[in-house]
């Protein structure tokens, strides 16, 4: 039984079946947006520690000390990029799935040939992993005690 032309049903089937991204996804401007915003998120929440030590170190006139020097109690200058990290980083669970999401639908609307679209998507998924896990990395090695200030 074929459908009729003219009928709602099949104008609805044929647009479905167009392979054609919506506009705003084949954009080649906004992917690029998106793809550094979503590699720049860990290194920009690690800056915001930094940004907060750095800071209470310019009020204290000293290094802040471990145990001593608690970042909410030094000066309202130094919690506002200690709350801006804080939020940043507790942002960050929703954000990683939103991000992986977001750079492999994009790089499935890249254009191109399903192999071209499939190395698009898993080179971004691998560079994104590649900066949450290197993000953990430099959590936990720590190297100027900031985060155990921080977090203390």
């Amino acid at each position: 039984m074929k459908s009729d032309p003219d009928s709602p049903e099949f104008e609805l089937h044929s647009a479905s079946a167009r392979s054609e991204p919506p506009v705003l996804l084949a954009d080649p401007q906004l992917r690029r947006i998106v793809r550094y915003a979503s590699f720049a998120y860990p290194p920009l929440t690690l800056a915001w520690y930094h940004v907060a030590w750095l800071t209470a170190w310019a009020v204290l006139g000293h290094r802040p000390r471990y145990l001593l020097d608690d970042p909410k109690y030094i000066h309202w200058s130094v919690e506002i990029p200690s709350l801006i990290a804080h939020w940043m980083t507790l942002a960050s669970f929703g954000i990683l799935p939103l991000s992986a999401l977001a750079t492999s639908t994009l790089g499935w609307y890249a254009g191109g040939s399903s192999a071209r679209r499939l190395r698009c998507i898993l080179v971004d998924l691998s560079v994104l992993g590649l900066c949450w896990f290197g993000g953990i990395l430099y959590l936990r090695a720590d190297p100027f005690g900031i985060i155990d200030w921080y977090f203390d």
